[in-house]
């Protein structure tokens, strides 16, 4: 439902494409099989706002990354790799699942602005970063 929510905020050009790559590359990990479709799409979109804040210092998602993390506090949802049952992952296993939540037909393309890998392991592993850390350039 929440994806629903934020992906009609965002408008037809974005929704939540981030947040669907990032769980489609993740269904690549057998460690996360255990994890529901819902599970890894939220952290999928608090990895997208995460995006959006350090690739386009857009502090709109910024404030909003900080509300869904102390909303997902309160009921309980997945912030982080961890929270995933992902937190031993290697980084060779993650650098996978990046790659393939970008690969060419991926709709993380679907952003107003590029994203790679690097950019994007970035984000996934800064989830729950206060507002202004870990800023990338494109």
């Amino acid at each position: 439902m929440l994806a629903g929510v934020i992906g009609g905020i965002g408008g037809a050009g974005c929704r939540t494409v981030a947040a669907h790559a990032v769980h489609n590359g993740l269904t690549h990990l057998l460690a996360s099989h255990g994890t529901l479709h819902g599970e890894k799409v939220a952290y999928g979109i608090l990895v997208q706002l995460r995006l959006e804040e350090m690739l386009q210092n857009n502090q709109l998602a910024a404030t909003a990354r900080q509300q869904l993390l102390k909303f997902y506090g309160e009921i309980g949802l997945t912030q982080t790799l961890d929270n995933l049952g992902l937190g031993d992952v290697t980084l060779a296993q993650l650098q996978r699942a990046t790659e393939i939540a970008c690969n060419p037909n991926s709709d993380i393309h679907r952003l107003p602005f590029k994203v790679v890998p690097e950019q994007l392991i970035a984000a996934m592993v800064s989830t729950t970063a206060p507002v202004g850390e870990l800023r990338v350039k494109n």
